[in-house]
């Protein structure tokens, strides 16, 4: 689906314009939510439903605001105990979100998937993996849907056709999400929650410390960018920790060519990424949209 083997990861920035929060957003959100769990809240009233109680989401809510951390994984991390509450949390706040979205200005997902149409009209089939750190499955349904549309297919040729694209989802998602799954109708949200969202969603929802460096996904990774010639990463925050899983094996070799988005880093923090790259970074100051267009030559 491109002129040559390429990898995109993506953060949370890349979900943002898509009404997704970023890490901050999410930390406010439940912590509003729950504090006063019952004050009418669709979050609130949600986790109430499946049967959390009152007492537990209070605490956990106190905590995570008195913790001052810029996102809920970050906070689990060291705070084991509200694991499930956290999880259901985040699965609530999100899942509702899982809708096909409207108008986008600066559609990222729209361009992408225009210039693979483009590739794929003019013959170019090489693959193109995506590793995103977001729970979310919004990028898997808007390609899915935008190709059966574009290319009037059924559900049945779907998996066949999109061979060739895959998408990990590092740290777990919302549910199952395959070309296969979503093929069989794995279900969005669109706000209507209940006890099997929740389920399914906990438990594909993998805290960053839950993950091993040598786990199945990052296998799975460091897999395809062994033979990849292009690492791009758009709305990637550079956590230590992902960034040490993403080199883990010393696979960043000198014929990468790699590629980052640094929108809203400061000076001193875009050094630490040159850094943690080894130098072999490239920077840009754009968001995920104006990247891809001014830098067609990833997906062209």
């Amino acid at each position: 689906m491109v002129s040559e083997p390429t990898v995109l990861i993506v953060g949370a920035g890349g979900s943002i314009p898509y009404g997704f929060p970023s890490g901050p957003e999410l930390v406010q959100e439940i912590t509003t939510a729950c504090i006063e769990p019952r004050r009418p809240n669709p979050l609130a009233e949600s986790l109430l439903k499946i049967g959390c109680e009152d007492v537990l989401m209070y605490e956990f809510a106190r905590q995570l605001m008195a913790s001052r951390r810029y996102s809920v994984d970050a906070f689990l991390e060291k705070n084991s105990r509200f694991m499930e509450i956290g999880k259901l949390s985040i699965a609530g706040a999100l899942l509702p979100l899982e809708k096909a979205p409207g108008f986008v200005e600066n559609d990222w997902y729209r361009f992408l998937c225009d210039r693979l149409i483009r590739n794929i009209d003019a013959g170019k089939t090489e693959r193109l993996t995506v590793a995103t750190y977001n729970y979310d499955r919004s990028l898997d349904f808007y390609l899915y849907d935008a190709f059966k549309h574009s290319f009037n297919l059924n559900d049945e040729e779907m998996p066949g056709f999109l061979s060739n694209l895959e998408i990990i989802h590092l740290h777990g998602s919302l549910g199952p999400c395959s070309w296969l799954e979503i093929s069989k109708g794995v279900p969005r949200s669109n706000g209507q929650l209940g006890h099997p969202q929740f389920v399914r969603a906990i438990r594909g929802i993998k805290i960053i410390h839950e993950q091993a460096d040598d786990g199945e996904e990052y296998g799975r990774l460091r897999r395809v960018v062994g033979t990849a010639k292009r690492l791009v990463c758009l709305g990637f925050g550079y956590h230590p920790t992902n960034v040490k899983r993403l080199l883990h094996g010393g696979w960043l070799s000198h014929h990468h060519s790699v590629l980052g988005s640094a929108l809203g880093l400061s000076i001193p923090e875009r050094n630490d990424v040159e850094h943690m790259f080894d130098r072999r970074i490239s920077l840009t100051n754009e968001d995920c949209y104006r990247m891809l267009k001014n830098q067609v030559g990833i997906i062209s």
